[in-house]
């Protein structure tokens, strides 16, 4: 009997020992969700910061194609300020030629008592 007695002692201790493995496996289970939980926190944060960098490249995008726009808005104002100097110039040359041959009329006629304004 109490050979029977040491073996139920000694299969209780070995239920015992593989109830603590059990355990530990399911804490060693549990730590490793843990892991797994955190890992997948970390990995929506860097799609978060992914995202975020690639809406930022996004704006830097547009930004980049609005100063392309001013400046090519800027280049065909300096080309139409270019073709009003042009103009203005030319109109500037005329009036002066225009004066000046109105003086030289002026005083080539001058001595005749009368005044010669050519237009």
């Amino acid at each position: 009997m109490s050979s029977i007695l040491i073996k139920l002692q000694e299969s209780g201790w070995k239920l015992q020992e593989s109830g603590w493995k059990l355990q530990e496996c399911g804490v060693k289970l549990q730590e490793y969700g843990v892991k797994l939980q955190e890992y997948g926190v970390k990995l929506q944060e860097y799609g978060v910061k992914l995202q975020e960098y690639g809406l930022k490249l996004q704006e830097s995008g547009w930004k980049l194609q609005e100063s392309g726009w001013k400046l090519q808005e800027c280049g065909c104002a300096n080309a139409e300020s270019i073709e009003q100097w042009k103009s203005t110039t030319f109109t500037l040359v005329v009036l002066i030629l225009i004066g000046w041959e109105r003086q030289w009329s002026f005083f080539t006629c001058c001595h005749h008592n009368f005044l010669v304004l050519q237009v």
